[in-house]
């Protein structure tokens, strides 16, 4: 409880309780401000809405094998879930992951080996991006690392059994058909 006591000054002591209202008013009436009032979680804060365009591109079944035994209610990492896998539209793989204790969604792209850009995390043939719509120019968070490393040790277990439905592009390849200018 907020109260003036002596010596302190009754501007100061009006500035905090209307800090206070303010705080109160905003966690009730604008959506997503409950958020930020909200512990933080494994380093991420909900809610946080899931992009769906990944539920619209084509399924990736043929590369549901690369990540056995995971899937369903087994998880990885210890609170992130594979909620799909899909076929990109430069024909990469893309593994939307959602963290099950505060419902964020991220997203990872599998693309074939190649030198270059450097990826977050390899797995033998394949390497594993983040897409956040960086450039490569942000560091990327800790659990994220963490979660990409994880995902491509599961790959690596798994990579000689699974032959993909489809040629996985590069990095540079896929970059390409993302920004070739439209004639």
């Amino acid at each position: 409880m907020v109260t003036l006591s002596k010596g302190r000054d009754r501007r100061a002591f009006l500035k905090e309780v209307t800090g206070y209202a303010a705080l109160g008013v905003a966690a009730v009436m604008w959506p997503g401000c409950d958020a930020a009032m909200q512990p933080l979680i494994g380093e991420m804060a909900g809610p946080v809405r899931v992009d769906e365009k990944y539920y619209r591109m084509p399924a990736a079944d043929s590369a549901t094998a690369l990540f056995a035994p995971y899937g369903g209610d087994k998880l990885i990492e210890p609170a992130w879930s594979i909620a799909r896998l899909s076929r990109g539209y430069q024909d990469q793989l893309i593994v939307v992951l959602i963290d099950v204790d505060t419902e964020g969604q991220a997203e990872l792209e599998i693309y074939a080996a190649e030198k270059g850009p450097r990826p977050l995390a390899r797995a033998g043939q394949y390497h594993i991006h983040l897409n956040d719509g960086a450039r490569g120019d942000r560091k990327t968070p800790e659990h994220l690392e963490r979660l990409a490393h994880k995902i491509a040790e599961i790959i690596d277990v798994n990579r000689e059994r699974v032959d993909l439905a489809w040629p996985l592009a590069t990095h540079r390849e896929a970059q390409a058909k993302r920004f070739a200018r439209k004639s």
